[in-house]
């Protein structure tokens, strides 16, 4: 159980690199991409509106958002992966599934807040890439 705490805050961690600003995690030019298409506010500000929900309900509201956001700010890449929400939206749960409970038991509202927008976003865009790299090959470096 520690391990897997360990790993889900692992996942949760959100430290900029100097030379881009975006996380470590954001290993390919597409990653940093699709990172840069979600607004971590858009995802907070709906934890909080559902905060009478199940943490499931909440983290899968959140996933929402983050792909909704997606599909706004990046509908070039959406459509060109032919991206069906409902797909990414079950492939970023699965991520998140490991570190949902860990999550849930954090008592501090505003750091599970802070926690769970960071891992949605991980997850989302994890996923995103996975099922763009399958279907459309390597990611390119180019800009869309």
């Amino acid at each position: 159980m520690e391990k897997e705490a360990q790993h889900s805050l692992s996942l949760c961690e959100n430290k900029p690199t100097e030379k881009n600003g975006v996380p470590p995690w954001c290993v390919t030019p597409l990653h940093g991409e699709l990172y840069g298409g979600i607004y971590r506010k858009d995802i907070e500000n709906r934890f909080f509106d559902c905060s009478d929900m199940t943490f499931d309900e909440q983290l899968a509201e959140c996933v929402e958002v983050a792909i909704t956001n997606l599909a706004l700010k990046r509908t070039r890449r959406y459509k060109e992966a032919q991206l069906d929400d409902r797909e990414l939206k079950s492939a970023a749960l699965a991520k998140l599934a490991a570190g949902m409970q860990t999550l849930s038991l954090e008592p501090d509202f505003v750091l599970r807040s802070k926690q769970t927008v960071q891992a949605v976003v991980h997850s989302v865009v994890v996923a995103a890439v996975e099922i763009m790299t399958s279907r459309c090959g390597a990611p390119t470096n180019e800009s869309h």
